[in-house]
């Protein structure tokens, strides 16, 4: 069955299967992967399966979570973190990082 949040990930598929590492990170792909989860948030509100975006939320802090960790273990140090497109789209704004050369 098609719900509301299916158009971002119709909007995500030819960009996912398309663009370069590069291109990807430069692309609204981090919009659209958060802007799905917003509305599969509000979709399940209320529903038997409300726990699910909880739980994608909890694995996202705990992500974050040892990635502050390493940082703080190694202070000044270059660090390459390698995660799917999803949590790439929750970690973006929530670590220092910089870009691919």
């Amino acid at each position: 069955r098609c719900t509301p949040c299916d158009t971002f990930t119709k909007a995500r598929q030819p960009l996912l299967q398309t663009l370069s590492l590069r291109q990807l990170l430069q692309s609204r792909d981090a919009a659209l992967t958060n802007a799905y989860y917003i509305c599969l948030e509000a979709q399940l509100r209320h529903t038997p399966y409300a726990a699910i975006p909880a739980f994608f939320e909890l694995r996202n802090q705990k992500i974050l979570a040892r990635i502050k960790a390493i940082q703080k273990r190694y202070p000044g140090k270059k660090i390459v973190v390698l995660t799917g497109a999803d949590h790439y789209a929750y970690l973006i704004g929530r670590i220092q990082h910089v870009p691919l050369p």
